[in-house]
């Protein structure tokens, strides 16, 4: 055993001693010595618990700094976020103290570790991890490291890495720079390894499960323990509910018009004189083809193409199913509106999402309300708007929600979070 293994095994069992919380998953996990930065350039974990040491990286940290590293890769696997990436792949190439990306090789012409595009996923998840960590009072954090911008303390790493993209997209110029991204930063989870008997690594799911059930008892741990750092991390240990995507969330929106239409207005024919029934006569029901009011954001944090996808999402939807769909865009002020209908085509609608900046639901709401009697209305969005009254013609309310910041709604509206289509 190196005397780098031996110093991460003994620093992480001090790091069970100080928080409870990780006893338990700093006992499941293996380490192993990459003394040339073969696998890792500073510290790394594989799904299936390797972490590996890049010797010259581990030699300039502090013990405290080391238990930071380790409780640092220990929240990768307890916070899933090799599951949680989904189809979040988008790249960022790093760049020096001066501005500029790394040469891709160097001075002796091999290839410059340094300028490996990284992972916009893994800074996201990085930047959650590295805040609860100092919040925790695991304050010793390693040169590099890189935290969230103001106002995105609270957010999830999926909300993050969703910013991120949205403000590449905005600015495609600019790269991540700054203290924030160094070489190393954004490391991410690796592909899982086996055991060192050369058994066959478990698939995914399997190792998802595991270290689900891991996360579970390092909570219960922290709070049997009374232990505040360690009950702080294990809320933000808390998965956020998974995201639906825009097509079910119209399709379910449809079924609930043709559910709830039919009771439009009254009807009442006088009994005939040779009529048999007895008792009280009660009036009947007229029922009115089902309409839906659709209103989208498109000022919020999603990008052109999926907006387009999502208009012609509703359209297919709405031809299928027989349900009027009334549509309106928006950003501060409506871009589009009108009833959906098969002469309308995704592409001239889309010519209409201008401007992108600025949210103001105001107009779009009035238009809704003037447009008439709705059995449900849908509202795309990242949710940062000062809400409007919530037009009172629509009979069901429902927030299809961008992001994980549901805490300003109108009320009674039911929150959905969409992911893309």
């Amino acid at each position: 055993m190196s005397k780098i293994v031996e110093k991460a095994k003994r620093l992480s069992i001090a790091l069970g001693w100080y928080s409870p919380f990780f006893a338990i998953p700093a006992a499941k996990v293996r380490f192993r010595e990459d003394a040339v930065g073969f696998k890792v350039n500073t510290m790394g974990v594989t799904a299936d618990g390797i972490i590996y040491l890049h010797t010259p990286f581990c030699k300039k940290l502090s013990d405290a700094q080391f238990k930071w590293v380790i409780a640092h890769e220990l929240m990768h696997l307890l916070m899933r976020h090799a599951a949680r990436q989904g189809n979040r792949t988008v790249m960022v190439i790093p760049v020096g103290p001066d501005g500029k990306p790394y040469p891709p090789t160097l001075p002796d012409g091999k290839p410059n570790p340094d300028a490996k595009p990284i992972s916009v996923w893994n800074i996201a998840g990085d930047m959650a991890i590295n805040h609860a960590l100092v919040t925790s009072g695991l304050k010793s954090y390693s040169k590099g490291a890189i935290f969230p911008e103001s106002g995105w303390e609270t957010w999830h790493a999926e909300r993050i890495y969703d910013q991120i993209v949205q403000n590449l997209q905005d600015k495609p110029s600019v790269s991540m720079s700054g203290d924030g991204l160094t070489p190393g930063a954004g490391c991410g989870v690796m592909p899982p390894e086996g055991s060192e008997d050369g058994e066959e690594p478990k698939s995914e799911t399997q190792l998802d499960q595991e270290w689900s059930k891991i996360a579970a008892q390092a909570q219960a741990m922290a709070r049997k323990a009374g232990d505040a750092a360690g009950a702080a991390l294990a809320t933000i240990c808390d998965i956020p509910p998974a995201r639906v995507n825009w097509a079910a969330v119209v399709r379910r929106g449809m079924a609930s018009a043709l559910a709830v239409h039919g009771r439009d207005s009254q009807t009442w024919t006088r009994r005939g004189r040779r009529s048999r029934a007895r008792g009280a006569q009660f009036p009947g029901w007229h029922a009115t083809a089902a309409r839906a009011a659709v209103v989208i954001d498109t000022s919020g944090s999603v990008s052109d193409e999926e907006l387009s996808q999502f208009v012609a999402e509703t359209m297919k939807i709405s031809q299928a199913s027989g349900v009027s769909v009334y549509l309106v865009t928006h950003d501060h002020g409506v871009q589009w509106e009108g009833w959906l209908s098969p002469k309308c085509h995704p592409a001239e609608i889309k010519k209409t999402l201008r401007g992108r900046g600025g949210t103001c639901a105001e107009d779009a709401y009035r238009k809704v309300a003037a447009a008439g009697r709705f059995d449900v209305m849908i509202h795309l969005t990242d949710g940062g708007l000062v809400w409007p009254p919530w037009p009172s013609s629509a009979r069901q309310k429902v927030v299809a929600l961008v992001g994980y910041d549901g805490a300003s709604v109108p009320e009674g509206a039911r929150v959905i979070e969409i992911g893309s289509c």
